[in-house]
């Protein structure tokens, strides 16, 4: 095909069209060795070594991004997450660490409200979940999705075993949502309910406190047994 970078390129793409994903890599690397510096031609690699869970491809691939375009966002989040993906947490919270210090903070910023999260995510995962919930309460103000914001904080303080703080953000959140079943379950969780009678108290209070709600008359359908469910299907 010759030593044209557009020729491979686009048989490149035509071999993803067909599902011929390696073969597809080899002409974008064809490709590349005509037009190193390409960048729609490395993003297109990218994205399949990712497809083909070639992540330590994916991570040289993204490297040169991040060194052709060191201004770009995309190309710093996709350098961290190179590193996330193969589990390299430190390294990849220093790079969003370095990121998110170049980044203006006005009021209300929903970019930057995401970077947080996605930072905070990084940080759950690499298994500190102390420092998680530290991380997020530190950026309360600038995280936009407050209701993310509650969900997230409720898992780490049920992880931690603050069970009445996490008990007061269900609570909060099934009065905004009462037909959400995960609120519910996490309800259990941090009121310790482990007996039938226990859940269904829960249940029987949220069908007091909302009637018109379908979530709190459903849901102990899938514990109670019985002459107790009879009475509750009748």
């Amino acid at each position: 095909m010759g030593k044209s970078h557009v020729c491979w390129h686009v048989y490149g793409l035509l071999q993803r069209s067909d599902k011929k994903y390696a073969e597809a890599i080899k002409c974008y690397r064809n490709a590349l060795k005509w037009d190193k510096d390409n960048i729609q031609i490395l993003r297109d690699l990218s994205l399949l070594q990712i497809q083909m869970r070639d992540l330590e491809g994916y991570k040289e691939t993204r490297h040169q991004l991040f060194q052709l375009r060191p201004t770009q966002r995309a190309s710093w989040i996709g350098f961290a997450m190179s590193y996330h993906l193969m589990e390299d947490f430190e390294m990849a919270l220093k790079i969003l660490e370095e990121f998110r210090k170049t980044q203006k903070k006005p009021t209300y910023d929903y970019e930057y409200s995401e970077l947080l999260l996605y930072q905070n995510m990084v940080i759950r995962e690499s298994g500190d979940v102390e420092a998680a919930i530290s991380h997020l309460e530190l950026y309360e103000q600038a995280i936009c999705d407050k209701i993310t914001f509650k969900e997230t904080r409720g898992r780490y303080l049920l992880q931690l075993g603050r069970l009445s703080e996490a008990e007061n953000i269900y609570v909060e959140l099934l009065k905004r949502n009462p037909e959400n079943h995960e609120y519910y379950k996490q309800l259990e969780v941090a009121r310790e309910a482990k007996t039938s009678e226990e859940k269904l108290a829960i249940y029987v209070e949220y069908q007091e406190k909302f009637p018109r709600a379908q979530a709190p008359k459903r849901l102990p359908l899938n514990f109670l047994t019985g002459s107790e469910l009879e009475s509750r299907l009748s």
